[in-house]
């Protein structure tokens, strides 16, 4: 499989007159990682998506495809863009295949419900708290990983120990206060916890000495429940 980091939609919005915001992913480049080792694929390439890729005409991507890469198939879906400005589509592949470069395989839409399997439903679902739809559209429990760093301990003082768990990612999909399951605390044990996803709060002291809040990097504390 080849993939790309950074995304291309977030390389391209970042650098738009004036820069635009990206959608928040669904998955980091770790989160992807883990999710694909679960499949049948023997390897995963990932590309760097920089100016030098950016500026690839769809041509030239297609002799990346068939001379670097010596793809024998190529497996992508019906609407695949590819090349400087998204000139690149499925007839220019479909051409190189007829011609003997690989094979192509188009995949079609998948549908739950009647409804089209995308990233933007995805982002919907989740963002309305409708966590069963994004379960179904992505086919697993929607997770997200993060590395537990050190706090301000204040929860600590009030009698309420948290793990304060940094996410990999500028965007969260949704914030707000959920019952979750966390793991890789005690091993591969599921841990019943409420976790608070958002923005962490940074008091800080304004010129005035007065106490301000700060917005910090994205996290999620989470407040794990007595076990039983």
């Amino acid at each position: 499989m080849l993939t790309f980091e950074p995304l291309p939609r977030e390389y391209l919005m970042a650098r738009a007159t004036p820069p635009q915001d990206p959608p928040a992913r669904l998955t980091d480049l770790r989160e992807r990682w883990a999710v694909l080792s679960h499949s049948d694929l023997t390897a995963v390439c990932v590309l760097a998506f920089n100016e030098k890729l950016r500026q690839l005409t769809g041509e030239q991507f297609v002799d990346l495809l068939a001379g670097r890469f010596a793809a024998s198939a190529v497996v992508v879906g019906q609407d695949f863009r590819f090349g400087r400005g998204g000139a690149g589509s499925v007839a220019l592949l479909q051409a190189a295949a007829d011609a003997g470069r690989f094979a192509l395989e188009l995949v079609p839409s998948v549908c739950v419900d009647d409804v089209r399997v995308s990233s933007s439903g995805v982002r919907k679902a989740l963002a309305s708290g409708d966590f069963r739809a994004a379960r179904d559209l992505l086919g697993r429990a929607f997770s997200m990983r993060g590395r537990v760093v050190a706090g301000e301990k204040l929860g600590r003082r009030l009698g309420f120990p948290t793990a304060n768990i940094r996410m990999r990612r500028h965007k969260l999909p949704f914030t707000g206060v959920y019952a979750v399951r966390v793991r890789g605390i005690d091993g591969n044990l599921a841990r019943d916890a409420v976790a608070s996803l958002g923005f962490r709060p940074l008091p800080t002291l304004d010129f005035r000495g007065c106490c301000a809040t700060a917005i910090g990097p994205t996290i999620a504390q989470a407040l794990f429940l007595p076990l039983e």
